[in-house]
């Protein structure tokens, strides 16, 4: 996260990675039943509450609501 929050890796892969974490129930979400759409743009507030989530100025719950944001629109599809 910190890495996709310093611009360091790829929309694209930083997507991947949290699907990884869905998938193999490393973080779980409310809904977890979506089809899979193509993937859109993540929106840029994202970045900006992931990089406050891995400086520890939100806790996770926050930032797990962010993330169900983005599996709620298809932006992370799984």
């Amino acid at each position: 996260a910190l890495l996709w929050s310093e611009e360091k890796i790829t929309d694209d892969k930083f997507t991947d990675i949290i699907n990884y974490l869905i998938k193999n129930e490393i973080i779980t979400i409310s809904e977890n039943q979506f089809d899979a759409m193509e993937v859109n743009k993540i929106p840029s507030w994202i970045r900006t509450t992931t990089g406050w989530w891995t400086d520890g100025q939100i806790d996770d719950k926050t930032f797990v609501e962010s993330l169900e944001f983005l599996v709620k629109k298809s932006i992370i599809p799984i």
